[in-house]
């Protein structure tokens, strides 16, 4: 037994009491944030899709209600082509499992009414409809 291994030996019977105190406030090795490899585009320089819809998702998550006019913002939101699908899944995940309030309901309905195409229909004038019958 060389001298290496009898010290191995002679520190395991005294336990854990005498292992010098752990720094409880330590954060763990995982959650400290870690730079970008080489090559790496940085992960802030490498935002994708809309930031207004982030941070109403973000709101969301928080159990924050959006008003009326905020809620057609998040509309329009999720309507631009810019919103990737995960962001457009998330935020609408996020309102579901939070609750829609009458405001934002409110507010979606008529931003969903102003981006509506405006139809203009006409009434057939009662020849028009003999002309129709007549080709059946």
């Amino acid at each position: 037994m060389n001298s290496e291994e009898s010290k191995n030996d002679s520190t395991a019977g005294r336990g854990a009491a005498s292992a010098p105190p752990r720094d409880v406030t330590a954060s763990p090795i995982w959650l400290v944030p870690t730079p970008p490899r080489t090559g790496e585009i940085s992960r802030e320089a490498a935002a994708v899709g809309d930031p207004d819809l982030r941070q109403a998702t973000l709101r969301l998550m928080r159990g924050e209600n959006l008003s009326r006019v905020e809620a057609g913002h998040f509309l329009n939101a999720l309507l631009n082509p810019a919103a990737t699908d995960g962001q457009v899944a998330a935020a609408l995940a996020v309102l579901a499992v939070k609750g829609e309030t009458i405001d934002e309901l409110a507010g979606m309905a008529e931003a969903m009414r102003n981006r509506a195409l405006r139809l203009c229909s006409v009434i057939p004038s009662s020849s028009t409809l003999r002309g129709l019958a007549q080709v059946r």
